[in-house]
Parts: structure tokens; C-alpha cells; sequence
């Protein structure tokens, strides 16, 4: 079983995808439909059908792969609201003194 690639997250797979997966909800988020990462992701295929999978190809793809999983663990880690902290920065705390 693999995975998803996204740190924290427990979703996993048995399906042959390889090393490398993200879940559907992380992928919904972090590559929305019609988005520039999307896109990008779909024209490594679209060109590796029409040219074939070169070594260049191959290495750019899994370049392009860890920058989206690294960026998309780097929101998932500062999306995560801690009260205790926001409430301390403004002051707000439950001392009745």
C-alpha cells in the first residue's frame, strides 16, 4: 500500500501508481481544475505521448513532482491554526485577574 505524499495524511492506495501518489482530496486542493499547476502536470503526458518518455522528460517530470508535493506540504503545515497561539498574540486569555 502506498501513501499519499502529503505529510500528516492517512489516506492510502493499492493501486500500482508507481512510488509516488497524492490523494484525491489534497490533489482537489493543492491542483484545482483549470489551474497552472494542472495544466502542467497534463502536458508532461500529453507531451510524452507525442514524443515518448526521453531520460530529460523523465527527470523533469519527477523535478516538477517533488516541487508540487513540497509546496503543497508547505501549506498543508501553515494551514493548521493553532488557538492557543492567535489568542496569546492578541492578548485574549481566560485569566479572570
Amino acid at each position: 500500500m502506498i501513501r499519499c505524499s502529503i505529510d500528516g495524511c492517512e489516506a492510502r492506495t493499492e493501486r500500482d501508481v508507481g512510488s509516488a501518489w497524492i490523494c484525491s482530496t489534497h490533489w482537489r486542493r493543492h491542483c484545482p481544475p483549470r489551474s497552472l499547476r494542472r495544466r502542467a502536470y497534463h502536458r508532461f503526458f500529453r507531451d510524452a505521448k507525442r514524443h515518448g518518455w526521453t531520460e530529460k522528460r523523465v527527470a523533469q517530470y519527477w523535478r516538477f513532482w517533488e516541487t508540487l508535493v513540497r509546496a503543497a506540504n508547505a501549506v498543508e503545515k501553515t494551514d493548521k491554526l493553532d488557538m492557543t497561539e492567535i489568542n496569546a498574540m492578541f492578548g485574549w486569555t481566560n485569566d479572570d485577574g
